[in-house]
């Protein structure tokens, strides 16, 4: 009797230490569970993320792209206008040229009114502001005297 009381006793410590054993068990398999849980809902939450930032890539391409022609565009239209004031110099420094040598040819038929006027005894300054047509009869009168 006295035996089996004690393996009634041990038998029931045994239980009472597998019903602790396996509600153990069962917290940390609940546990388990709800860290699995957590973690799917994580990779979840990771795969967005991942996914928005490939947006956002995409989305910095087109901007860098966006600029980049901005930019492009930006430096066509100042190389057009440097073209342009470049052939505005170069039609400023013809027209000096020509201005140059229109000056160096009015000095020139100055010198030849100066020259003829002399010539015949003629007031220089009256010739100077006449038209050829007239400087040409005023000339040909005063040669005939």
């Amino acid at each position: 009797a006295f035996v089996q009381e004690r393996k009634f006793k041990d038998a029931s410590v045994a239980n009472a230490e597998i019903k602790k054993l396996q509600q153990e068990t069962e917290q940390l398999e609940n546990q388990l569970k709800e860290i699995q849980n957590q973690i799917e809902t994580q990779k979840g939450e990771i795969q967005k993320c991942e996914g928005d930032v490939q947006k956002l890539v995409v989305q910095e391409k087109t901007i860098e792209e966006a600029v980049d022609q901005t930019k492009l565009k930006a430096l066509r239209m100042r190389k057009d206008e440097i073209f342009e004031i470049q052939n505005i110099l170069s039609e400023v420094k013809h027209s000096e040229e020509e201005a140059h040598i229109i000056q160096k040819e009015l000095e020139h038929i100055e010198e030849q009114i100066l020259e003829l006027t002399q010539k015949y005894g003629l007031p220089a300054q009256d010739y100077n502001s006449m038209d050829i047509e007239s400087l040409k009869t005023k000339l040909l009168e005063a040669q005939k005297q």
